[in-house]
């Protein structure tokens, strides 16, 4: 007797696994009270993207304008013709990227600085990035700048925006 019930629970197991419907995966709707968004990250502790800030460490608390280092600047110069020139015109003028022209003034100096030292997370994030992403359809490569070569570049685009 008890071979016949694992028999007969042996055979209908097929039948219980086929009656079953698990869906499509990718049908949300096959099941709506298991939904899962797969094209939305999750990130429950991530702050807002900062649109004046950007992502990193630098902000309004460690960078500061003021007069025009000359000397940072020239730096700088040296730093952007070996570095950006090939993709970026000092004018308004596109070359591969956008023209740099009043770029000091378009966007905060720690945003600039945040941008050059690590600009992936920033197009991930920034509205304005990501429409020049799809106008353009290529990301600007991260320079791999040091700190001290950042701070030049963009005391150079300081001067050629007319800070003196």
């Amino acid at each position: 007797m008890k071979n016949k019930k694992f028999a007969v629970l042996l055979l209908s197991l097929p039948l219980l696994f086929a009656s079953c419907d698990f869906g499509n995966p990718a049908d949300a709707t096959a099941h709506p009270s298991v939904r899962l968004n797969l094209t939305q990250d999750v990130a429950l502790d991530e702050p807002p993207y900062d649109i004046e800030r950007g992502i990193g460490k630098y902000d309004a608390s460690n960078v500061t304008g003021g007069a025009l280092n000359a000397g940072l600047a020239t730096k700088g110069e040296e730093i952007f013709t070996n570095t950006c020139a090939a993709c970026h015109a000092l004018t308004a003028d596109q070359v591969v990227g956008p023209g740099l022209k009043d770029m000091t003034k378009k966007r905060t100096l720690y945003w600039l600085m945040n941008y050059l030292a690590n600009p992936d997370p920033m197009i991930d994030k920034d509205p304005e990035l990501q429409e020049q992403f799809k106008k353009l359809g290529m990301r600007m490569a991260n320079p791999d700048l040091n700190e001290e070569e950042i701070k030049a570049v963009v005391e150079y685009l300081r001067k050629n925006d007319g800070v003196k």
